[in-house]
């Protein structure tokens, strides 16, 4: 049904994005190239997609600038590597500089949340007349892995938490993924109503006269299909918690984030066929009083963060000789925006700020102990992309590396889509040419 072409002749000239966003007056000469094809990087086999729902304030997490608001109980310093950090919001992960890389050269588009989001989770930006072709991350995934599928292969291939803005799009809807609760556990997983099994009996007594269908009942048979399995699968119930199960970490933000990562962990340690994930913690949305909040918050973070990579780094791999599951898995934590920088607000928080948008990479042969890029000595714009083709980085370079990493061609196109155009994984945005981030690798 789907077709793959390459990317070809891509010419996209600058936005009025480069002239409105802070970005103007930067003296580099963009380096453009074109890629009939591609060789992936192939370092890593998983992924945890950690979004951080609502935007962190770039300047007060990844990329941490000293201002007149700052609170001394941001406790900014300089890490072993240089890189100034806020060691008294994120203590834990101030140890751990060796784990990670800093990307601080990515501008997005949005400014408002659910066009945000939509772009940062599905590397598009909001468009009606292709809703119905754009797929979450995690679908693409599903798709390309399902060919690698073993028999014991038991739990799906992409667990989500959070918005899904594109659910499987043009992708057949097995590939949509198991969604959980904020807490990681699985919705509706038990029923203990009488007679169910009787009532499973009559349903397959009732499909059987009704025969085969291949129009959308076909959707609600194979989530019937896949709801039994589940319910009756004693591997999905010893990784998984049932919704309404106590969770040992309580039912806070903070609790629930650490039950995802927990879960996380558990799920990829089993190595049960689920190698994607999104976890998500939210509340970063710091209109107002944003020291206020921003403590326990990034506490949860900080917390949560260190644990996956410490974790994740004791446990051996599961499909190479030797390494880390850490080192099969590539850990991306980001915000669907940045935030205002400079004084703040009348309401002493920070508003909605696209154009800096920084996230921290880990695992999965990234090598840690770096920040790529640089911004202004207020972090309002870029001036330093630390890369080769010397222009700030996008959305869609962002997942080019994801995908590459994980051995999927970026430039794969797809034809015969709902609304009947070509679909890109990782279109151009403001230059014309996507490219995979490899100095995070080397």
């Amino acid at each position: 049904m789907y077709r793959r072409d390459f990317v070809k002749n891509l010419s996209v000239g600058l936005s009025g994005l480069w002239a409105s966003s802070g970005l103007a007056g930067q003296s580099w000469q963009v380096v453009t190239q074109r890629k009939d094809s591609i060789e992936t990087l192939n370092s890593a086999r998983n992924l945890v997609f950690v979004f951080l729902d609502g935007g962190p304030s770039h300047i007060d997490t990844f990329d941490m600038k000293q201002t007149i608001n700052t609170p001394s109980f941001m406790d900014a310093q300089n890490l072993a590597n240089g890189l100034m950090w806020p060691t008294g919001i994120m203590p834990e992960l101030a140890t751990m500089s060796d784990k990670y890389t800093l990307l601080r050269s990515i501008s997005a588009i949005e400014a408002v949340h659910e066009r945000a989001t939509y772009h940062m989770l599905t590397s598009h930006r909001q468009n009606a007349a292709r809703i119905a072709d754009v797929p979450h991350f995690s679908s693409v995934l599903s798709y390309f892995f399902d060919a690698a599928r073993q028999a014991t292969d038991s739990l799906p291939t992409s667990i989500w938490i959070g918005p899904n803005p594109g659910k499987n799009g043009l992708f057949p809807i097995e590939y949509l993924g198991l969604q959980l609760s904020q807490n990681g556990q699985v919705r509706n997983l038990t029923h203990q109503q009488d007679g169910l099994d009787a009532r499973l009996q009559l349903m397959d007594q009732m499909r059987l006269a009704q025969g085969p269908v291949t129009d959308k009942r076909d959707y609600l048979i194979q989530f019937q299909d896949q709801a039994r399995s589940m319910m009756s699968d004693p591997i999905l119930n010893s990784l998984i918690q049932a919704e309404g199960d106590q969770d040992p970490y309580g039912d806070d933000r903070a609790g629930g984030f650490m039950s995802q990562v927990d879960m996380a962990i558990r799920v990829l340690d089993a190595d049960r066929g689920t190698r994607v994930f999104q976890l998500q913690l939210g509340g970063w949305d710091h209109h107002d009083q944003i020291y206020n909040s921003l403590p326990s918050l990034a506490g949860a973070f900080d917390a949560g963060m260190a644990h996956l990579l410490r974790e994740l780094d004791s446990l051996p791999a599961k499909h190479r000789p030797e390494g880390t599951l850490l080192d099969e898995t590539l850990v991306v934590a980001v915000g669907e925006f940045g935030r205002t920088t400079g004084r703040l607000n009348n309401s002493q928080g920070r508003d909605h700020y696209p154009y800096v948008v920084p996230a921290l990479v880990a695992g999965g042969g990234v090598i840690g102990n770096r920040a790529i890029g640089s911004t202004t000595s207020d972090g309002s714009s870029i001036v330093d992309p630390g890369w080769s083709l010397n222009r700030y980085m996008t959305i869609s370079d962002l997942f080019a590396t994801i995908y590459s990493a994980l051995g999927v061609d970026y430039t794969t196109t797809f034809q015969d889509t709902p609304s009947g155009r070509t679909f890109e994984l990782t279109p151009a945005e403001s230059f014309g040419e996507v490219d995979e981030i490899g100095t995070l690798f080397a």
